[in-house]
This record gives C-alpha cells, sequence and structure tokens, in this order.
C-alpha cells in the first residue's frame, strides 16, 4: 500500500523499532530513502519474519512513485 510495506527479513525487529527503507522506483533516479516504524512481525514457517513496516514521512515524490506501483501503472 502508500502507506505501509510487508518485507521479510531474517530476524525478528520488536514493535516501534524505527527504521531506514532503502528502495528504488521505476519512476524515479537513484535509491530512495524513507523512514519506517515496524507495526507487527510474524515468523515464518521456513524460517525469517514476515514484518509490516508504516512508512513515515514521505516526500511528495516517493508518495507519487509509491501511488504508480499501487495502481499498476
Amino acid at each position: 500500500s502508500v502507506s505501509g510495506l510487508r518485507v521479510a527479513l531474517g530476524e525478528e525487529l520488536p514493535f516501534g523499532t524505527k527504521v531506514k527503507v532503502h528502495i528504488r522506483f521505476p519512476a524515479l533516479p537513484g535509491e530512495s530513502v524513507i523512514d519506517a516504524q515496524v507495526r507487527w512481525s510474524n515468523a515464518e514457517v521456513g524460517g525469517g519474519f514476515c514484518t509490516g513496516l508504516q512508512l513515515l514521512r514521505v516526500r511528495a515524490r516517493e508518495t507519487r512513485a509509491l501511488n504508480q506501483l499501487v495502481r499498476g501503472a
């Protein structure tokens, strides 16, 4: 979604942990860095963790790029 991401991680991050997400959007040059916070984490059967991140302070250009990805444009 535009407000968050689900990511696969090798280790569990506690609820509320703040992280920086480094991501490349097809519509933007270079790498974007977006602050995020852990909202949930579930252990996976085969190992690792499925983790939900809430995106924080997303700039307008990243918001537009996220909207394009979510809409499949």
